[in-house]
């Protein structure tokens, strides 16, 4: 379908680059945005984030800046629930995390949100950036009672402050980084500790990450390049001895302070070094080849008084750098092993991408490049181990259930499984207020043992559990001694961070029990009480038990029984899809389904499998993905819940497709949905298709 350009708004940005498809920046490139929003409750007048008597309210403009800019990944700093929510609903094309610290004033989240089409994320969390009661700055340990979220007043800080941080996949190479935004105190003796936590932090996950120191850090820090906290980062000052090895993309890039000021209280203009405290800083071999404040804004007009005015999206500008992720060690077989660590491992051959014959490239085997066989990896010499080529990093901790899992038991907790033989993945309710979430991994549900975690009763002896404590939110998996797994390459988890998300797991049950594995297990979810002694929430465990306070018997598990009927390698249990006909089997007796997913059983020309995809009725003819109009300011197609619909522009009539930042996220479900991308040109060739 062919359409003339496309311009959406009452008022054009001013600055460069903002009036047509969002920048193309390089694919080893990613552009980072820290973005100090402005509370939507400040008593700002003209400048209120959705004054609707301003003509673009400034809630529009900050939509226009990140669209202009084209940002992979942001970290926001004072939003507003409300404010979050208006972004999101705006640009469909990035995921958003949040969480706000309890105690605060206001409702202010850290968040962050990235563009999914070119990020995956691994793993996110919180750190408080406030002293713990014992003294020093609290970390993640399991099995405390500190809640990291209590905002303590007489230990220094103005307000409660918390970092949130991401681990993450750069798509287009593979390589992962780690990402932490955050807003620091006024004071200096906060901020130090606070630069300190996240230091050390950081260097610790990077550690645990497969070949990969690479780390970023934005945020509004309340403090400028003269400060200590900055200092700490970049590595000419030290606290407790901790000092950092951070770069300053300004620095970096431009060289000089004068006139890198941030923050303009919504006057503009250039701003004097001393008003610098929104920074981007990188370390592990990123190389800033672009950094920018922002200073976008729009001509808003005031619909009572006709006047004309400059409108900002926020008092602070937006700062922006492009970070060049360094090259990747020389691979000649591709076999995921750089040549120098096959060439230092007799037997590897960097000129044989499976060096023992054994059908597996020798990345897959050695799954963190280190040369040796840890837990989870086989040896990429020795033929006779080979393992699915199937790595636990590929399964996703998003905190939200995967489609794939399936209800195995449902009585006050919900437990969900998957199981291939191999992997184990789960998922239930994350702990409420007044609980710890458990599941536990038996082949002895008969037998008894004490319950983990100082609580009371007993429950049956575990290979593993998955835990989740309400005061600290940590989540993480414990093996058979109740040790905390820390191998990656292991286990797996996340929680989402408010209450009423999801505890989601993976463990890699065939490496952790090695050649005592039966493939028989026993699985059960359990609420147990948070404090010391906590006692088994009888009402809430599923399966159903018996109500006696103790998680022993057959009667309180759900038995995993293996068996593969349509040959796929999942057990069928498990399997979205044991009859091997292509659809998933809960969606296809939803809908009532005779055929398969090649069949078209509604005749409207989309395949079954096709709708499925889509989110669309594959027993209505008139619910199928395709556009069915366009209108002066866009195109009209049937929207499904859930959906996110990716708006690509060709000017070489399909032989190029170009993905603009605006995607489209339908707001009325089911129904037609109006997209209106900003498009300059005088005509193009769109198309449009279910972004991932």
């Amino acid at each position: 379908m062919r359409i003339p350009g496309i311009w959406l708004g009452m008022a054009a940005l001013l600055g460069a680059g903002t009036t047509g498809p969002a920048p193309v920046h390089a694919e080893a490139s990613i552009r980072v945005m820290t973005f100090n929003l402005r509370y939507a409750s400040a008593p700002d007048g003209d400048n209120a984030w959705n004054n609707a008597n301003q003509a673009p309210p400034r809630r529009e403009v900050a939509i226009r800046v990140v669209n202009a800019r084209n940002p992979d990944l942001i970290g926001f700093q004072e939003g507003e629930d409300a404010q979050l929510d208006d972004l999101a609903a705006a640009l469909p094309a990035y995921e958003f995390v949040r969480r706000r610290p309890s105690g605060g004033s206001g409702n202010e989240n850290a968040a962050f949100a990235f563009n999914t089409n070119r990020i995956d994320m691994l793993d996110r969390d919180v750190l408080s950036l406030g002293p713990s009661p014992g003294g020093g700055y609290w970390n993640n340990v399991p099995g405390t009672n500190f809640d990291p979220y209590v905002y303590f007043p007489d230990m220094g800080l103005g307000f409660p402050r918390i970092t949130l941080w991401g681990r993450f996949r750069w798509r287009a190479t593979g390589q992962e980084f780690l990402f932490h935004t955050t807003h620091f105190d006024f004071n200096d003796g906060p901020q130090i500790g606070s630069a300190r936590l996240i230091v050390d932090n950081a260097r610790s996950r990077c550690d645990r990450m497969p070949a990969s120191p690479l780390s970023i850090v934005v945020g509004d820090f309340n403090s400028t390049q003269a400060n200590n906290d900055w200092a700490l980062f970049t590595g000419t000052y030290t606290n407790n001895g901790i000092t950092g090895d951070y770069v300053d993309s300004w620095e970096q890039v431009v060289g000089s302070w004068t006139g890198a000021g941030t923050i303009h209280g919504f006057a503009g203009g250039v701003q004097p070094a001393s008003q610098r405290i929104d920074w981007i800083l990188h370390r592990g071999g990123f190389a800033a080849t672009q950094a920018v404040i922002v200073t976008d804004a729009a001509t808003a007009t005031n619909l009572t008084t006709h006047a004309v005015r400059t409108q900002y999206p926020s008092d602070h500008y937006p700062v922006l750098a492009d970070l060049r992720l360094p090259d990747a060690a020389p691979d000649f077989d591709r076999d995921g092993l750089p040549d120098a660590r096959e060439l230092s491992r007799a037997g590897s051959r960097p000129a044989d991408p499976d060096s023992d014959g054994d059908g597996l490239l020798d990345g897959q085997e050695d799954l963190n490049g280190n040369g040796a066989v840890d837990g989870g990896e086989t040896d990429p010499l020795a033929g006779g181990d080979s393992q699915r080529p199937t790595d636990i990093r590929n399964h996703s901790m998003n905190g939200v259930r995967d489609l794939a899992a399936v209800l195995i038991a449902d009585h006050g907790l919900e437990l969900y499984a998957r199981f291939d033989g191999r992997y184990l993945s789960v998922a239930t309710q994350d702990a409420g207020e007044g609980s710890d979430h458990f599941i536990f991994v038996s082949t002895q549900p008969a037998a008894a043992r004490a319950a983990p975690w100082a609580k009371s009763g007993q429950t049956a002896p575990w290979l593993a559990y998955l835990a989740d404590e309400n005061d600290s939110n940590f989540s993480g998996w414990f093996d058979a001694s109740g040790n905390w797994i820390t191998n990656l390459f292991l286990a797996r988890s996340v929680t989402y961070f408010e209450n009423g998300g999801r505890l989601e797991g993976v463990l890699d049950l065939a490496a952790l029990l090695g050649a005592g594995f039966t493939n028989e297990i026993y699985l059960a979810a359990a609420p147990y009480g948070t404090a010391d002694g906590g006692a088994l929430a009888a009402a809430a465990q599923a399966p159903a038990g018996n109500g006696d306070g103790d998680l022993v018997g057959t009667n309180e598990f759900v038995r995993l029984v293996p068996g593969d009927a349509d040959g796929d390698g999942l057990n069928d249990f498990a399997d979205p899809d044991a009859d091997g006909d292509g659809l998933n089997d809960d969606w296809a007796a939803a809908h009532a389904l005779a055929g398969t997913g090649a069949d078209d059983d509604d005749g409207d020309g989309s395949a079954n499998g096709h709708e499925y995809r889509a989110g669309t009725d594959p027993a209505n003819p008139a619910s199928a993905f395709k556009i069915s109009s366009q209108t002066a300011t866009g195109l009209v197609w049937s929207a499904s819940h859930g959906k996110n619909y990716a708006f690509e522009i060709s000017g070489d009539q399909g032989a190029s497709w170009t993905g603009l930042a605006t995607n489209a996220a339908p707001t009325n479900f089911p129904g037609a949905t109006v997209f209106s991308p900003y498009i300059s040109a005088s005509s193009v060739w769109v198309r449009l298709r279910i972004a991932p």
